[in-house]
């Protein structure tokens, strides 16, 4: 694929398209539409820098977060790089254990899965709070996103990729299902990270 048609770039076409649309009588929307972009950014980042800091309290070492047009990662140090993956687009992070010991990950890895339904719980929260105090129509707007990724990553449903309550509980469970569940992430984990494996 072009390196013009990754996140990153298409996301500055956008930036850049509202930029020029806010010069126009289109002004109203294209600042609407940038506020939502914002917003889902701003939710989104959240929710992903909870895994994060779950994955933390487990004991992992943080490999990558990735939401919308950026990646956050660590090789060695910290630094942000374009996104090039429109799988991750729409949030993904990254933290392995030092040591691959399934029978430990078992219990470990509920901290990094529940971590991001927290944090955007605490995030839902804040903004319900901060709107109820001000009426800002940006608040009013991250609290219903919030709810909206709570409810959407809480739940406990299956498809293409499980909500962090199926994983949850899954894991909860415990037994062979749940380690040959966290087999088949490390090896995902490995194909998806920007990193070239050792």
């Amino acid at each position: 694929m072009s390196k013009i048609f990754t996140p990153f770039y298409i996301c500055l076409l956008g930036i850049a398209l509202l930029i020029g649309f806010s010069f126009t009588s289109h002004a109203d929307k294209a600042f609407s539409i940038g506020l939502v972009a914002a917003c889902a950014f701003i939710v989104l980042f959240i929710h992903e820098l909870g895994h994060v800091i779950g994955g933390k309290l487990a004991g992992y070492t943080f490999l990558f977060l990735t939401v919308g047009p950026i990646t956050i990662e660590k090789s060695p140090a910290l630094k942000i790089v374009p996104n090039q993956s429109w799988l991750a687009f729409g949030g993904l992070a990254s933290c392995m254990p030092d040591e691959i010991n399934l029978t430990k990950m078992v219990k470990k890895h509920k901290w990094f899965v529940a971590g991001g339904p927290v944090f955007t719980l605490i995030a839902f929260v804040i903004s319900l709070s901060i709107w109820a105090m001000t009426k800002a129509e940006m608040a009013m707007m991250l609290t219903v996103l919030n709810l909206a990724i709570f409810f959407a990553t809480a739940i406990p449903f299956k498809g293409t990729f499980n909500s962090d309550g199926s994983v949850f509980l899954l894991l909860h469970k415990g037994g062979k299902e749940a380690q040959t569940y966290l087999a088949g992430l490390i090896l995902l984990k490995e194909m998806m990270s920007p990193r070239t494996p050792s």
